[in-house]
């Protein structure tokens, strides 16, 4: 085992932070053009170039019902964008990625994930002390924004290396504006589609005489996330 090289926690989850996405959805159109839609702010990230790439002979599923599957299709994609869709495809420049032994498809949605409690997850026992409840009512308690924007962007990367690109994000451990400021961050970092519904709420509710800060609640709402599915 020592001849092996192995990583650190901390260097696992400060390489894994450092990925990015590109989503490749299928057209509604064949061979359709769309207007870019702009990108968010994204000072922090440290997102890939996005370039110019066709994928050329996959086998399509467009998932539309007027197009259809389409055997040995391209797939046009300029910075992170996807502007056409079709056979033999007309194109100037950019890399050519070989498809004919793929399928291509819209990336999957997953509609209900904590995404910061990823790093727990291999913690979580069965029984009343490690059970997922416990676990995370306790370590919640304990979280640092910096913790929700780790685990927000891990979990973000392990959706897009299995093929998902739009996630639904019920963050239930905020624990002060920070907290959302980091979530919605990390998910603005990777450059996936989200919808963030933050609670404004620590894991496990608030005590009996506190009230949600509604102000904070309408902050989120108006500086968070902007982008629109068909993004991607």
């Amino acid at each position: 085992m020592n001849d092996k090289k192995t990583i650190s926690r901390r260097g696992f989850l400060g390489a894994i932070a450092a990925l990015g996405s590109i989503g490749v959805a299928a057209c509604g159109t064949q061979a359709t053009n769309r207007a870019s839609v702009a990108s968010p702010d994204r000072s922090s990230a440290k997102l890939p170039g996005r370039g110019e790439f066709v994928v050329r002979g996959a086998h399509i599923l467009t998932m539309d019902p007027t197009l259809g599957d389409i055997a040995g299709g391209d797939i046009h994609v300029r910075a992170g964008e996807i502007v056409a869709v079709g056979k033999e495809l007309r194109t100037s420049g950019g890399e050519i990625i070989d498809g004919s032994a793929m399928i291509a498809l819209p990336g999957l949605i997953d509609t209900h994930s904590h995404l910061w409690n990823t790093p727990l997850r291999n913690l979580v026992d069965e029984g009343p002390k490690m059970g997922y409840f416990a676990l995370t009512l306790g370590l919640g308690k304990e979280y640092k924004p910096e913790d929700t924007y780790r685990g927000v962007r891990l979990g973000v990367a392990e959706m897009l290396y299995s093929g998902i690109t739009t996630v639904h994000d019920w963050s239930h451990n905020i624990r002060g504006p920070a907290y959302a400021d980091a979530d919605l961050r990390a998910l603005r970092d990777t450059g996936t589609t989200a919808l963030d519904s933050p609670t404004v709420l620590p894991q496990g509710g608030l005590p009996a005489d506190q009230t949600m800060d509604l102000a904070d609640l309408a902050r989120v709402q108006r500086n968070g996330l902007r982008r629109r599915a068909t993004d991607f």
